[in-house]
């Protein structure tokens, strides 16, 4: 997963203040499925290609949501 997938996962906690952020961590470790994303590659003869990446809510990455390590989320 790339950071533009992740970024949705930051973006909603970074809308909090930061005192509440912690407490949203914990929420979205606890119901988070999975993220998808989506980027629209070229294609050499012309035309798009949408290229997906999923990243599925399996227990680590709910850890490292938790404890604030969203960057050791392998990319």
């Amino acid at each position: 997963m790339d950071r533009k997938g992740m970024g949705g996962v930051f973006r909603i906690i970074d809308q909090f203040p930061p005192a509440q952020q912690n407490q949203i961590r914990m929420m979205l470790s606890e119901s988070l499925k999975g993220v998808l994303s989506q980027t629209l590659l070229k294609k050499k003869g012309g035309g798009r290609l949408a290229a997906h990446d999923i990243l599925l809510g399996a227990s680590s990455v709910s850890n490292l949501i938790r404890e604030g390590k969203t960057f050791q989320i392998p990319s």
